[in-house]
């Protein structure tokens, strides 16, 4: 049976649960609309690396993990005599037990994040420890190469909106031969970055590329498979001077073309130092070149040196060494010949510098080339 009050008892209630719903959305909206940033970014251990007396203690733990991600770390030591640990969750608290080293890491989604740990003197590292150890460095190692190889592409995606523009010119009629330094059994200089012999065919190949693209010359890439100085020091001894006796010499070996045919040739290398820096310390070591001592006009090899420079790398300048074979044999024959150190392949800015511009690089390298023989028509 209705009264006249049942409709405003009605309205009463719907407007009770409207402000409950209200006032639910209300307390809610924080916690939904809050990021859990940890959940995306890599985790990270917040020390790398302790030292401790003997009984005492310290915590670990990773950096950049959810609540529900914390859940799923695991601990684990390479010497329990050392140290002892008392695992909670992405937290772990590590006991001093033994003067010694040992590597204490967590586990997260089949990945190691590692802490050093000293206790008291760290003379005393187990084989376990040892074998351990390795096994993080090569890690490292290859967290770096791929860190490099991420950050090159970023670069190489950037340089492609700034490339240089490469100099076309009219036939000049010249040949250009570009040799690729060592190979055939010899990598030449090693470091963490690879063979020297497989970034001069990589370049060489690149600068080839770029002189036939500018329509100025016939170019020739020695070929790759071969090492020229191995194949000249076959047939020329210290003992030949003169042109004739050198290139009756030379034509003995079918593996070199007749390099008086060429106008220019330029051979590709990377250099070596004695105080090794494959990591890089901020600083490049650069770019420079080798001639012979009769060799006057140096314009190509400056303009290379000295543009890739103002690029934003570094020359250390052009020098005459003389008793380089292939150079000593170019001068007596009337070639003009120049070795160019692109860069140093055991100095990491170095290769990081021309991984990411190594287009950029040829482009430049041809370039000289292109502008000093189209001068001269």
């Amino acid at each position: 049976m209705r009264t006249k009050f049942q409709p405003v008892n009605i309205r009463w209630r719907y407007l009770t649960v409207a402000l409950l719903a209200l006032a639910a959305a209300l307390f809610l909206l924080p916690v939904l609309g809050k990021k859990d940033h940890g959940a995306c970014a890599a985790p990270v251990l917040n020390k790398q690396e302790v030292f401790i007396r003997r009984n005492k203690s310290t915590e670990v733990h990773l950096r950049k993990l959810s609540a529900a991600q914390r859940k799923k770390v695991s601990w684990h030591c390479s010497d329990y005599k050392v140290v002892r640990l008392t695992r909670y969750r992405n937290t772990v608290r590590i006991y001093a037990r033994k003067s010694g080293q040992a590597l204490v890491w967590a586990t997260y989604k089949s990945r190691r994040y590692f802490c050093t740990v000293t206790v008291g003197t760290g003379r005393r590292v187990s084989a376990q420890t040892k074998l351990w150890i390795e096994r993080r460095d090569r890690q490292a190692a290859a967290d770096q190469a791929e860190a490099a190889k991420k950050a090159a592409l970023a670069e190489a995606a950037e340089e492609a909106k700034k490339k240089v523009p490469l100099l076309m010119a009219s036939p000049t009629g010249k040949k250009i031969l570009i040799v690729c330094g060592h190979g055939q059994g010899d990598p030449g200089a090693v470091s963490k970055w690879g063979y020297e012999s497989t970034y001069t065919r990589q370049f060489g190949t690149l600068v080839a590329q770029k002189l036939q693209q500018s329509g100025a010359f016939t170019v020739d890439l020695f070929n790759t498979s071969l090492n020229l100085y191995s194949q000249v020091k076959k047939v020329v001894t210290s003992s030949m001077t003169s042109k004739s006796v050198i290139q009756n010499a030379l034509k003995k070996n079918p593996a070199i073309p007749d390099l008086t045919s060429y106008a220019y040739i330029l051979e590709i290398h990377f250099n070596a130092k004695e105080v090794k820096d494959p990591d890089g310390n901020g600083s490049y070591t650069g770019i420079g070149y080798y001639v012979h001592g009769g060799k006057s006009d140096r314009t190509i090899e400056r303009t290379i040196m000295n543009t890739i420079a103002d690029s934003g790398f570094k020359a250390w300048g052009g020098y005459v060494y003389s008793e380089l074979l292939n150079a000593r044999v170019c001068q007596a024959l009337g070639v003009n010949y120049a070795l160019l150190e692109t860069a140093f392949i055991d100095d990491g800015d170095d290769m990081r510098f021309y991984t990411e511009d190594k287009e950029n690089m040829a482009t430049i390298a041809a370039n000289a080339v292109t502008a000093y023989f189209d001068a001269k028509r």
